[in-house]
């Protein structure tokens, strides 16, 4: 009886785990394809340095 329960919770396990991963793999593949549609200025990196002139680094 427990054997055949830890075996359910292992396969439902596994299960929640390639569907996570299908589901990720997915959006990655949808964003990549969409990605012509942002902007240069959308990205993290572009941002973070907008507000220093070259004056002000050192």
């Amino acid at each position: 009886m427990l054997k055949d329960r830890q075996e359910i919770l292992a396969v439902g396990e596994l299960a929640l785990f390639i569907a996570t991963w299908v589901v990720v793999i997915l959006g990655a593949i949808d964003h990549y394809r969409h990605r012509e549609h942002l902007l240069p200025g959308d990205s993290v990196a572009a941002i973070q340095g907008s507000d220093e002139s070259p004056s002000d680094r050192k």
